[in-house]
């Protein structure tokens, strides 16, 4: 056989093992605010008993799960001091969320949907020199997409929007805050107006 035609039918060989053998890729995209349906669940923890002490709000847990959500893993209570530092928040409250102020790593607040959704997103703000992490999870506990979102200037250090989209369903969303200079280390947080499309059920 010619070198040339053996080559040729090698690359055509690897080919079809790479189709076969490659995962299936799920489509993902970052969103801003106008991607979401005008049915999308929308939170803003404005109903809470919040406090202007850091801290001392009402705890966040499960009284938004008839919306179809509930919080867990980490500390998040109704703040009432730090919406005016976020440029989007609605008033009174904001969700802060206690990562340890940069003393270690914390567990990220989890956000768990009692039905699958297929956008989240929320209004985020902490300090300057850090990003916030979003990473969304399918109802086997596997990793969808992790994506870093860095606000822009305001009274908090930074604020911004961060949205995600997904096909596969999502049934729960991490969520953490970490300095450039250190990403192994979490950052307090606050996010408020959660909001998400649940996929309609067949």
């Amino acid at each position: 056989m010619k070198p040339e035609r053996f080559a040729s039918k090698m690359l055509l060989s690897a080919l079809l093992a790479a189709v076969i053998v490659a995962p299936h890729a799920s489509h993902a995209s970052v969103i801003g605010l106008g991607a979401f349906s005008g049915s999308a669940t929308v939170i803003n923890f404005d109903t809470l008993s919040g406090s202007e002490a850091i801290g001392t709000g009402e705890p966040i847990t499960t009284q938004y799960a008839g919306q179809g959500v509930t919080f867990g893993n980490a500390a998040a209570t109704a703040n009432t001091l730090l919406g005016s530092s976020i440029p989007a928040s609605s008033a009174p409250n904001v969700a802060f969320v206690e990562q340890g102020s940069g003393q270690g790593s914390m567990p990220p607040l989890s956000l768990f949907f009692s039905v699958p959704v297929s956008r989240v997103g929320m209004d985020f703000g902490s300090s300057q020199g850090s990003f916030f992490t979003m990473a969304a999870y399918d109802s086997s506990d596997t990793l969808i997409e992790t994506h870093d979102f860095v606000g822009s200037g305001a009274a908090i250090g930074l604020a911004g929007f961060a949205g995600l989209e997904e096909t596969t369903p999502i049934a729960r969303v991490e969520l953490s805050y970490h300095p450039n200079s250190n990403p192994s280390i979490s950052f307090n947080f606050a996010i408020d107006n959660l909001r998400f499309d649940q996929i309609p059920a067949n």
